[in-house]
């Protein structure tokens, strides 16, 4: 068996756990992947759960991911999957919040940081932000499950904006150190160049187009 992230046993060999240490200062994302249905006895703590369905809904999208998908994905029976989640909604709100926590703690934090300099931050920053996106979302999470659920769903909305709202004072934080003019105004035109950016990068599977916007954004600052 293997330990989790938050120390309980995932009942996983190495073969099935997937481990993406993107981020410069060592620490580790780690999420896993698809665990075989017939393996008996799996015990998944809540987290793992979230982040297994993660990479279905991302995989799959939100209208084409049952919970018979996500269930199976855990290798988890359908009746032993919803004393967990009990509807698919509630579920996504789940990942949207984690990926958010996420992006919090580990990605705006850095603008707020007091032992660097702006532009080092500003760097750092929009580094770590494209290793997420390259090597584990393989997109914006929350641009695609906006796209997908349309507004329905009054929680997916709330998490979403609260995403776009905390990039944005992080962004427009560093802009006002960096001297930029009308930083708010800023850091919603480097959103929007860089969720463009990862559009036209899943459309023609190049990542060298977000690479050239980042460091396009960085060099301005530069």
């Amino acid at each position: 068996t293997q330990s989790g992230k938050d120390g309980s046993q995932t009942g996983m060999d190495n073969g099935k756990a997937l481990s993406l240490k993107i981020f410069e200062n060592e620490q580790t994302f780690v999420y896993y992947g698809r665990i075989e249905s017939h393996m008996p006895n799996i015990k998944l703590s809540k987290a793992e759960i979230i982040r297994i369905s993660m990479e279905e809904f991302s995989k799959r999208g939100y209208a084409n991911t049952s919970m018979q998908h996500l269930a199976d994905a855990c290798g988890l029976k359908k009746g032993s999957f919803y004393n967990h989640f009990k509807s698919k909604e509630e579920l996504m709100e789940a990942t949207l919040q984690y990926a958010y926590d996420q992006f919090k703690e580990l990605i705006f934090s850095i603008a707020f940081e007091t032992d660097r300099t702006a532009l080092e931050r500003f760097t750092h920053m929009a580094k770590r932000q494209r290793k997420i996106v390259q090597n584990y979302y393989k997109g914006c999470y929350f641009a695609d499950t906006l796209t997908q659920v349309a507004f329905q769903e009054v929680g997916f909305k709330r998490i979403i904006a609260n995403f776009f709202d905390d990039w944005k004072t992080a962004l427009a934080h560093l802009y006002q150190e960096l001297d930029v003019a009308h930083p708010k105004i800023r850091a919603e035109r480097s959103i929007q160049e860089v969720e463009g950016a990862i559009v036209m990068m899943k459309l023609y599977e190049d990542p060298n187009i977000l690479n050239q916007t980042v460091d396009r954004l960085i060099a301005e600052v530069s």
